[in-house]
């Protein structure tokens, strides 16, 4: 009887509807390169991916940042932004906030900068660490998400 109902219960290919009437796939960014780790719908209907763009002869990753319109087709692509691996990106007023980590072992550090509705990195890269003021010692806190409030930014 069990068997039966868990059966019953099962969806099938052909069962499942997508969410949404349209959809579209793209491939974007190069081969075995590139990888996204968030993605956002952007104001004007597009999306943004940021993740990491690894090249054989770099020892570090680059942010990777791609924005794209409503159908995917690449709008630009910003892969020479700040070394590391972008993790979360939110929209503040037409441009995108991208946070992630820079460095590697004890050297890694958190980092955050404003890319604009181009592409363009606008102001200077914001590092953060926490710093143990009774020894002296900074510690790495690995950004993980961006969330934008009613009162601002959060890391």
């Amino acid at each position: 009887m069990l068997f039966f109902v868990v059966l019953l219960g099962c969806d099938t290919s052909e069962s499942v509807k997508p969410r949404n009437e349209q959809f579209f796939v793209k491939l974007i960014g190069e081969e075995d390169d590139d990888y996204g780790n968030d993605v956002i719908q952007a104001s004007d209907g597009g999306y943004v991916i940021v993740g990491r763009h690894e090249s054989p002869e770099a020892l570090e990753p680059d942010f990777l940042i791609i924005k794209t319109d409503r159908s995917g087709n690449t709008e630009w692509i910003n892969r020479d932004v700040q070394k590391g691996e972008a993790v979360s990106v939110v929209e503040v007023d037409g441009s995108f906030v991208v946070g992630g980590t820079t460095g590697a072992g004890n050297n890694r550090r958190s980092v955050v900068l404003k890319v604009n509705g181009s592409g363009a990195i606008q102001g200077v890269p914001v590092t953060i660490e926490t710093r143990n003021d009774q020894t002296g010692v900074t510690y790495f806190n690995e950004l993980r998400k961006i969330t934008k409030g009613p009162t601002g930014l959060s890391v």
